[in-house]
Formats: structure tokens, C-alpha cells, sequence
């Protein structure tokens, strides 16, 4: 089974139109312009509504915010990866963490029955 929803290319507020909480979304979300949205993913479309949430998104700081939670995150990962497997070598480390949360190489391994 293939997943028929990828697109090569997604506009930054596709998530939302597609019923997608990310985490800015959320971090807005009682914000009227999202709840609309929300509502109405049409409006995601729409350029002045775009250029709205992209200055909520600048007031209030949600790109630090989600960096900051983004690094931390990944730091927790890649410690908590490295005490399990137990891998010096940061390359093969950096590929097996890629392959493992891959869902195309997932989607693969079942079609082609690979352990």
C-alpha cells in the first residue's frame, strides 16, 4: 500500500488545510484566524490570511520556539539511539536513524519482504 497524500512539493499551511495540528498550529490555536481555518481550510488559500499568520508566527515567536523544542528533541533521539545500539561511528549512526524512521524504505521492506 502506498501512501497516495505525498506530494512533492506542499505549501507551508497545506498541514492545516489537511486537518494537520503541527506544532505552530497549536501553539495558535485558540488565535480566531486558526480556529477559521481550521473550519474552513479554504482560507489557507487565501494571500492576506497567509500574511496574518505569518506575523502571529513572528509576534509570538514560534519559530524559536519550535527550534528550541526541534533541537531538543533531536538531542533526546540521538542519546537515546546511541545507548541502545550502541553505534560510535556517526555516519552509520546518522543512516540507520534516517532508514529507520523512513517511510518510503518502511513502505519498501514490506513490498519487497526485506527484513
Amino acid at each position: 500500500m502506498f501512501d497516495e497524500n505525498v506530494k512533492s512539493y506542499q505549501d507551508a499551511f497545506s498541514d492545516i488545510r489537511n486537518g494537520i495540528i503541527t506544532l505552530p498550529t497549536f501553539l495558535l490555536v485558540k488565535n480566531q484566524k486558526i480556529l477559521d481555518a481550521l473550519n474552513d481550510p479554504k482560507l489557507t488559500k487565501d494571500i492576506n490570511w497567509r500574511k496574518e499568520i505569518m506575523q502571529l508566527i513572528t509576534e509570538n515567536n514560534i519559530l524559536e520556539k519550535v527550534r528550541k523544542l526541534s533541537k531538543q528533541s533531536y538531542m533526546a533521539n540521538i542519546n537515546f539511539w546511541k545507548n541502545i545500539i550502541n553505534v560510535d561511528d556517526e555516519l552509520l549512526f546518522s543512516t540507520y536513524l534516517l532508514l529507520l524512521k523512513n517511510k518510503y524504505f518502511n513502505e519498501f521492506k514490506k513490498q519487497s519482504k526485506i527484513s
